[in-house]
């Protein structure tokens, strides 16, 4: 017989039903306060059986209030995520799921490099990373980088995309700053290994950076501070679902048609297949123009449009037969809220 919290509540006595519960407290502090708490209680005549069923309810109650407090310390969102997210306060309790704390670092020659927390789903993830100097500086950022070609993710399994920027400097006169990389692949990255490897440190001469010199500027241009690698491991463990919504319809995008496949949303990306194999009289493909003209938009419910470079970022993986197009969303979006998405000349209902 399946037993509930809620028959086990009916087998304490009242003082016990008043214990403590402030989910703030270290976890050995909730402990100790609820044995403290049944030390207190009066003392009852009662069958051996129902005694014992009393002491696994404490138990059970303790072990699941303990529970509660370690699952509220395991994720605490960072004001940088937040902001560069635009996470309000109502999304912060809907999106902790997609969130980890990872706090893993390393130090090399007196830069610690440590990634902080990943926001994700299963395809699409964002790094926090921050860079903490022991010594002073040559360069502040955004001077101050890794090389290029020197930053590099690999997962035990999927391949990823990078794209990088580097976080408004809460104080420019300390010795840190922050990354934060959106990683993106076709494939689920949830529950595989990262690692994260980070190349020499160094800036570009400043004055090759006027407007002047852009066109001109090169890797040998590149000044070393601090030879790197610098190298972070860790396990995707966020759990952030899609939903995934089987279309079977055929679109045209330019000259050309594909069949799309299905959609797959969450609150923070969107994945569009599709796929041009199955029907050979879907000649001609799509030319490279056609494919990166990103013809996807996001219709919401409240007259908005999510496109292209407004509110959308649009990205794609293909081969010989499929492409998929990686959208994130700007801002968190619900998937309720959502009334239809655009492929080509294709509307596609998500209903009510």
């Amino acid at each position: 017989m399946k037993q509930y919290i809620s028959d086990w509540m009916g087998l304490l006595l009242p003082e016990e039903l008043s214990l403590p519960v402030q989910t703030d407290l270290p976890q050995a502090d909730v402990a100790a306060r609820v044995l403290r708490q049944v030390a207190r209680t009066r003392v009852y005549r009662t069958t051996r059986q129902k005694a014992l069923r009393r002491a696994v309810c404490i138990a059970a109650l303790l072990c699941a209030l303990v529970a509660t407090v370690a699952a509220s310390a395991i994720f605490g969102w960072d004001q940088r995520l937040l902001e560069f997210l635009g996470i309000t306060p109502p999304w912060q309790e809907k999106l902790t799921d997609a969130g980890q704390q990872v706090e893993r670092s390393v130090t090399r020659d007196g830069v610690t490099v440590e990634v902080k927390q990943v926001v994700g789903d299963e395809n699409t993830a964002y790094v926090l990373c921050q860079v903490t100097f022991l010594e002073e500086m040559p360069q502040k950022p955004p001077y101050l980088q890794f090389a290029d070609r020197g930053i590099e993710f690999s997962v035990t399994g999927p391949a990823v995309t990078q794209q990088v920027e580097l976080l408004t400097d809460e104080d420019p006169e300390d010795n840190v700053y922050a990354y934060l990389f959106c990683l993106q692949s076709d494939e689920s990255m949830r529950g595989h290994k990262m690692v994260l490897t980070l190349g020499d440190l160094g800036y570009f001469n400043p004055e090759m950076l006027k407007t002047e010199y852009m066109g001109q500027i090169g890797r040998d241009d590149f000044i070393i501070w601090k030879e790197g690698p610098w190298e972070i491991a860790w396990n995707m463990d966020y759990q952030n679902e899609k939903k995934s919504l089987a279309v079977d319809e055929v679109c045209a995008i330019g000259q050309g048609r594909a069949l799309v496949k299905q959609l797959q949303i969450s609150n923070l990306s969107m994945e569009v297949t599709l796929v041009s194999d199955r029907y050979p009289d879907m000649a001609p493909q799509l030319s490279e123009e056609e494919v990166y003209s990103a013809p996807i938009t996001v219709a919401m419910r409240d007259g908005t449009v999510l496109e292209q470079y407004r509110g959308l970022e649009v990205g794609q993986y293909q081969n010989v037969r499929r492409l998929q197009y990686q959208c994130r969303f700007e801002r968190p979006v619900e998937f309720a809220d959502i009334e239809y998405v655009r492929v080509g000349d294709l509307e596609i209902p998500l209903g009510e």
